[in-house]
């Protein structure tokens, strides 16, 4: 666990970067700082790792002051993920994942050996270990900084903008990525992002900062989108955040038609969007609106149903009446 007891950062000149934080960030979960420009995102998330020192307060990891530790030891133990993945240019991708574990006291055929199957575990091919940085994709440079970030397996990863470089199409897989790791993992994650959308996605915990580093709302996605704690929280989270919550609830209780049902036949099958029960009430909504219905895949992989734009209408009313 990672704790923020009563941190302060003002920086020369007197501008207040961080206001008096306290939370505790869980255990083998995702958090996720977000809000405007100046709010102290990054600087909180860079003081966990004495990258920037607090003016006052404390920061514990697993109850210890991180104050009191070696910067360099410190780090060796936090994985830290930046913008732009922030590689040796004139390093091979195998020996920018490889660089940490070296340090750390392996061989350098241990650290090539176990940086290969890290490369595997961010879904990169073999054959990219020998390119350098500059004959990459910038999707394919984040997931070398995310493999060298994981290549000392440390308890806790820092996260700072990982995903914002990017186009948004090489952003939506770099998430499902991230996703399918944590899952396996289950590190101690601290992201910062400006994209509110992508926090939601993200974090299993989502933090809200206002102007001048003062905490606004911290709790997980569902409980920001129907509580945000104020004004300021309900702007930032969006006036949407109905159809964002969405994205929490399943899709398997979905009112599903035959595919020969009479409502079906006024809609064009194959040029529908599909769907299965582990996909969001989010998704089916969005392929609704644009395609009045959505198919529903199988477990075999067919098709084995339809949802109509109005039936789906109906299911929603039902949903916003129980709640």
């Amino acid at each position: 666990m990672i704790t923020f007891d009563d941190v302060v950062k003002v920086y020369p000149g007197g501008s207040t970067a961080v206001d008096h934080l306290s939370l505790e960030l869980p255990t083998g979960k995702t958090t996720v700082f977000v809000g405007p420009s100046g709010c102290g995102k990054t600087t909180s998330l860079r003081m966990i790792n004495r990258m920037i020192s607090p003016t006052s307060g404390r920061i514990l990891i697993d109850g210890q002051d991180v104050s009191g530790q070696d910067e360099a030891l410190l780090r060796r133990g936090i994985g830290y993920v930046i913008q732009h993945a922030g590689l040796f240019p004139h390093r091979t991708v195998l020996d920018n994942v490889a660089t940490v574990p070296m340090l750390l006291g392996k061989s350098r055929r241990q650290a090539r050996t176990a940086a290969l199957g890290l490369l595997e575990r961010v879904g990169l091919a073999p054959e990219f270990a020998t390119r350098y940085p500059a004959q990459l994709s910038g999707g394919q440079q984040q997931r070398v900084g995310v493999a060298r970030a994981l290549a000392a397996d440390p308890p806790v990863m820092l996260m700072d903008e990982p995903f914002s470089a990017v186009d948004p199409v090489v952003r939506e897989g770099l998430h499902r990525e991230f996703l399918r790791l944590q899952k396996d993992l289950g590190k101690t994650i601290v992201m910062v992002t400006h994209d509110i959308d992508e926090a939601i996605k993200l974090g299993d915990v989502v933090v809200i900062l206002r102007q001048g580093g003062h905490l606004a709302q911290v709790g997980t996605p569902q409980e920001l989108l129907d509580n945000p704690a104020d004004e300021f929280v309900a702007e930032f989270v969006g006036r949407d955040r109905g159809l964002r919550s969405l994205s929490f609830d399943s899709a398997a209780d979905l009112p599903v038609r035959p595919l020969t049902d009479p409502a079906a036949a006024g809609l064009v099958i194959d040029e529908l969007g599909t769907f299965t029960v582990d996909d969001s009430l989010r998704l089916v909504t969005d392929l609704a609106i644009t395609g009045g219905g959505a198919v529903r895949i199988g477990p075999d992989g067919t098709a084995d149903g339809i949802v109509t734009h109005h039936d789906l209408v109906d299911h929603l009313a039902e949903r916003r009446g129980r709640k």
